[in-house]
C-alpha cells in the first residue's frame, strides 16, 4: 500500500490528523502533485480548520484550477467562515469548470440566496435541477417561493436550507 493510500485508509477511518499529517509529507516530496493536497484539505477541514484548508484548497488551484470539487469546498469553506462572497466566486468557477455538474449550481444558488439575490438563486437553482433530472418538481417548487422557508434565516442555517430543498421531493 502506498503512502497515499494509507493517508487515504486514515481519512475514510476518521482519523483525520493522522490523515492530515501523512498527506503534509507528501506534499513536501511531490509539491505539485494536487491530490495530497486536496487530502491535506480534506483532512484539515474535517479537523475543522478552516483557513488552513481554504489555503491548502487555493494552492490546490493554482496547481489545476479545473477541480471542480475543490471549488465546491473552498466555496462551503468560505461560506462557514462568513465570506459569503468569496463563496459565491468559488461556485461561479465551480459551474464554469464543469456547467453540466448540478451540485455546483446548487451551491451557487444557495449562496446567491444568501446574499437576498433571490431571483439569481431560483435561476441558478432551475439550471442545476436542469442537469439533474430528478430535480425538476423541486426547481418548480423553489419557484414558489420568495424567501427563505421559516427556520432558515441565517448563515448558521446552511444545513437546513439544504436540508429544506434536498426534501422537496
Amino acid at each position: 500500500m502506498t503512502e497515499l493510500q494509507q493517508a487515504q485508509q486514515l481519512f475514510a477511518g476518521g482519523k483525520y490528523q493522522a490523515a492530515q499529517e501523512k498527506f503534509a509529507r507528501l506534499v513536501e516530496q511531490f509539491p505539485q502533485a494536487t491530490e495530497p493536497l486536496i487530502g491535506m484539505a480534506n483532512s484539515l477541514a474535517e479537523q475543522g480548520r478552516y483557513q488552513e484548508a481554504i489555503t491548502a484548497y487555493q494552492q490546490a488551484l493554482e496547481l489545476d484550477p479545473l477541480q471542480t470539487t475543490v471549488h465546491n469546498n473552498l466555496g462551503w469553506l468560505r461560506l462557514l467562515a462568513g465570506d459569503i462572497s468569496n463563496a459565491r466566486q468559488s461556485f461561479e468557477a465551480a459551474v464554469s469548470v464543469a456547467p453540466r455538474e448540478s451540485r455546483s449550481g446548487y451551491n451557487l444558488a444557495l449562496t446567491l440566496w444568501l446574499l437576498g439575490e433571490v431571483a439569481a438563486a431560483k435561476g441558478a437553482y432551475r439550471t442545476s435541477r436542469r442537469m439533474d433530472n430528478r430535480g425538476e418538481q423541486r426547481a418548480e417548487h423553489l419557484a414558489d417561493l420568495g424567501e427563505l422557508p421559516p427556520g432558515v434565516a441565517s448563515l448558521e442555517s446552511l444545513s437546513a436550507i439544504r436540508a429544506f430543498l434536498y426534501g422537496l421531493n
